[in-house]
């Protein structure tokens, strides 16, 4: 098989457009980077209208032109369409692309008087490119500017976009291990790699006055963010971004777009929430004053040990188990208690379990998805009271949707199925309200669907919820029903354990036998 393409070989056959050019410079555009050649090598930017992915880029590397601007081809699935600018960056080109409503794939002319800018390598931008830019103008810029180092190697960008009072900043870099040591104790970092276990090592070593890092994507294990519960053990205030909000790797955009996804407890004494942009948390956690996220229980557990400190121990370990990470994490055990307070009426319990459960890793829509499942186990005013208490933590209420509802399918027949699918029988009560109104049973199975297997909430969470919320409430039945919809659903036994437990903080000890009765199938 040969290994050369007999289309790559005619310089003849490889049209060029010289539309620009200074002394021995020269902007050169051209319908496809198949029509890059020796006669581009050093000192032409080449405007070629292929897509710049991987491929494009594979061909025109090897002529090694002083720059290239490319189209992204509406960048498409796994970014394909712009995969070559950070190839052609590693190789020391730098690099652009239009974007693809800008310019014609496949007219090198058109790219170069009509497109404008997309995306840019880091070289690109170092000579002064920026997206929004004219490709013209782009071209005019990368045919007289220095990218500075264009060996292959670290490409260090560093930027101060805050600062406080102290002389403290908030300073955007790519990697963690790109800190310097003015940043020791000193500055707020946001940069873009992982928060994992190795991450954590960094960070420790650098300590800085906070730091924002990817999630990841958080991924098996939630092995993105295990960095945040080793890095909050020593004091370091620190939150992640949310992957699908900002790519991983770039630290100025997740400044610009990102958003916050899980924070250690330091970061969240400091007032930094999941859901916050990362400007926001970054401002935070450069000025921001540390206080007790829950000055109440501080308080309560300060008389108990002068009263019993054995007493006081006591509970302080079955906090242990509700307040830490362990078969379940720490925010949704905060997120239990949170539901099970509600229905108890405790309402400044209500809110400093769910501001804890928000200040280590609950979302917005997951809570909005607690709720509702409050709704269908304890009725419309108890879903009114958590919804103002979600309402409090992430600082939003809820848009209403335009437009008329959709229509759903049911009927009482369709719903004792549903029934019968779930539990492995049709119980009496389910008859019962399937002959005597059937209505309201349809309305039932289409609560119940959406609540517990089409929840924003993870479906075992939600029986998990239900587990703690029916312990509480001393309801060992449906406990058992719980428990099992837990157990189909993925959960551990000590999973449900942990969920029951969670339900002594809000209603003592007493819970726990109804608990155990509905574990065990009682």
């Amino acid at each position: 098989m040969s290994e050369r393409a007999p289309l790559l070989d005619d310089e003849a056959d490889h049209p060029h457009e010289v539309v620009h050019a200074k002394g021995d410079r020269r902007v050169v555009a051209m319908d496809s980077a198949r029509y890059v050649d020796g006669r581009n090598t050093g000192t032409d930017v080449v405007v070629a209208s292929s897509y710049l992915g991987v491929l494009p880029a594979r061909l025109m590397a090897p002529h090694k032109p002083r720059a290239v601007i490319g189209h992204d081809a509406n960048v498409g699935k796994d970014g394909a369409g712009i995969a070559g600018l950070g190839y052609l960056e590693a190789l020391g080109i730098p690099a652009a692309t239009a974007a693809g409503d800008t310019a014609e794939l496949g007219n090198g002319l058109d790219l170069y008087e009509t497109g404008v800018v997309s995306y840019v390598n880091i070289l690109a931008e170092r000579c002064g490119v920026k997206e929004g830019m004219t490709v013209r103008e782009a071209a005019d810029v990368l045919l007289t500017a220095d990218p500075g180092d264009v060996d292959p190697g670290n490409k260090i960008r560093r930027e101060v976009v805050e600062t406080a009072d102290d002389g403290s900043s908030v300073v955007i870099t790519d990697s963690i291990v790109f800190a310097l040591p003015e940043d020791h104790g000193r500055n707020v970092l946001v940069t873009a790699g992982h928060t994992g276990l190795s991450g954590a090592k960094f960070l420790l070593e650098v300590n800085p006055k906070g730091f924002i890092c990817s999630d990841g994507g958080k991924g098996k294990n939630d092995a993105g963010i295990a960095g945040l519960a080793v890095t909050g053990e020593a004091g370091v205030p620190g939150a992640t971004v949310d992957a699908w909000s900002a790519p991983i790797g770039d630290a100025f955009l997740a400044y610009a777009e990102g958003t916050i996804s899980a924070v250690n407890e330091p970061a969240a004494r400091k007032g930094v929430r999941v859901g916050q942009t990362v400007k926001e948390a970054a401002s935070i956690l450069l000025c921001g004053t540390d206080h007790e996220p829950d000055p109440e229980r501080g308080r309560v557990r300060a008389e108990l040990a002068a009263v019993s400190p054995k007493f006081a121990e006591g509970l302080a370990r079955v906090r242990d188990v509700t307040d830490a990470d362990g078969a379940l994490p720490a925010w949704a055990k905060a997120l239990f208690m949170a539901a099970a307070a509600a229905v108890k009426g405790h309402d400044d319990m209500l809110r400093r379990e769910l501001a804890r459960s928000a200040g280590s890793g609950l979302s917005p829509e997951a809570a909005r998805g607690a709720a509702v499942a409050v709704l269908i186990s304890r009725g419309e005013g108890v879903y009114e009271r958590f919804t103002a208490a979600v309402d409090g933590a992430f600082g939003a209420r809820i848009t209403p949707a335009a437009g008329a509802a959709p229509e759903f399918a049911a009927s009482a027949e369709t719903a004792t199925e549903y029934f019968d699918r779930y539990f492995g029988f049709v119980p009496d009560y389910i008859t019962l309200m399937a002959e005597r109104a059937p209505r309201a049973l349809e309305g039932y199975m289409l609560m119940r669907e959406w609540a517990l297997a089409e929840n924003t909430l993870e479906p075992k969470l939600v029986e998990l919820l239900l587990c703690t919320v029916n312990a509480a409430e001393f309801e060992s039945r449906f406990v058992d029903v719980h428990a099992g919809g837990a157990r189909r659903a993925g959960a551990t036994e000590d999973e449900i354990v942990e969920a029951v437990v969670c339900a002594i903080p809000v209603a003592g000890v007493a819970s726990w036998l109804p608990g155990a009765d509905g574990i065990a199938g009682g």
